[in-house]
């Protein structure tokens, strides 16, 4: 079983709006951001500070857990900028770039994001996990990246998973940043 969360952290707001960031507001992304300024109005830039946080838990049918997690820092600027992306992207600054994540270029975003950087470090483990040598082999492509995984035993679930970790980061084998390492979990214990 393959789970992922993602959500939009403000120091100002506590953490928030977290895992809640999509039901933030209702309507769309531009009225989602909007309530979020609109919270933030009179903070100053200093205290703006946010991140983008990623988690996939992975756990086998044996019952081995493991989590990833991939974090992107940035800051909340006042006005939008840039047509990329979704959700709150014109208002994520990252200090590194001085872009806004919806002006970074595809490639740029898959590199620097949370879901890139997570996914980074759930490759290894996902990789591991498909069965080696065997004739029942399927492929995910997504640009020049192509992953085989076997089909038995759920093996078609898995090489599903990880061609969605592909489209998030197409470039996994180079993705750099904050971010957690993939932990083993023993049963019955919270990471």
């Amino acid at each position: 079983t393959l789970a992922d969360d993602s959500g939009l952290e403000v120091d100002a707001l506590r953490g928030g709006p977290g895992v809640h960031s999509h039901r933030y507001a209702s309507g769309g992304d531009a009225d989602r951001y909007r309530a979020l300024l609109e919270q933030l109005q009179g903070v100053p830039p200093e205290e703006r500070t946010a991140r983008f946080r990623c988690v996939i838990a992975l756990v086998t049918p044996e019952g081995a857990s493991y989590r990833c997690e991939g974090i992107c820092p940035g800051v909340i600027i006042d006005e939008p900028r840039g047509t990329g992306g979704f959700g709150y992207d014109p208002v994520f600054l990252l200090p590194e770039t001085a872009k806004t994540m919806a002006e970074l270029t595809p490639a740029e975003k898959n590199r620097l994001s949370h879901r890139g950087r997570a996914g980074q470090y759930a490759r290894p483990i996902l990789m591991g996990l498909l069965p080696a040598g065997r004739p029942e082999v399927g492929r995910a492509v997504h640009g020049e990246v192509v992953v085989e995984a076997g089909i038995a035993d759920g093996g078609h679930l898995l090489r599903q998973l990880v061609g969605l970790l592909l489209v998030h980061s197409e470039i996994l084998g180079q993705v750099q940043g904050p971010g957690r390492r993939p932990q083993r979990v023993q049963p019955g214990h919270a990471p």
